[in-house]
């Protein structure tokens, strides 16, 4: 099952009959999983948050991508492609060209009902998204991830730790998935 797939099944599960729901996605790239959700759930009101902007995420840039980096071309035609995968649900949109921790400090606590992280894998980067993001959800949230027990081990330990320090139940779905109810 895609990791997509599994992010409507939890919003099913858990927010699905709500009259709206606020979401956070953290780490659009071509924004595939924003569409999916957006069609999906009709009273989704969803927060795209990347900068597509390699300057500004140099650390998951040199981590990850050291062989192929990304270019800024490339990234502009991701943006490019996530405009226009997601225009004909632009009035529930809302696209912020700014890194994790640039983003959550634009947010009051508990604004939303599901945040998904997955942009810098690092194990700081991990943390420090964590530890910004978390406090932005409504009691009973799901805060969830994607490339748990993946390559990218980054997010595996920071999540585990994370866990650990908060006292939270990480559930691992299908599609590398981590996801908890805050």
């Amino acid at each position: 099952m895609r990791y997509y797939h599994v992010l409507c099944e939890l919003l099913k599960t858990h927010r699905g009959s709500a009259d709206r729901i606020d979401a956070a996605e953290i780490g659009v790239a071509h924004g595939r999983t924003s569409r999916i959700l957006l069609k999906t759930f009709p009273t989704l009101r969803l927060v795209m948050v990347d900068p597509w902007d390699a300057a500004r995420t140099r650390r998951y840039d040199e981590t990850f991508h050291s062989s192929k980096p990304r270019t800024k071309e490339k990234l502009e035609a991701a943006y490019k492609i996530t405009l226009r995968r997601t225009q004909r649900f632009a009035d529930r949109r809302q696209i912020l060209r700014y890194t994790s921790l640039e983003a959550a400090k634009l947010f009051e606590p508990m604004s939303f009902d599901m945040v998904f992280l997955d942009d810098d894998h690092t194990y700081e980067g991990v943390r420090e998204g964590l530890a910004a993001w978390g406090p932005k959800l409504r009691p009973g949230g799901i805060f969830c991830g994607h490339d748990y027990g993946g390559p990218n081990t980054g997010v595996s330990e920071a999540v585990t730790d994370w866990a650990g320090t908060t006292h939270r139940l990480i559930h691992l779905e299908d599609g590398m998935v981590w996801w908890t109810r805050m």
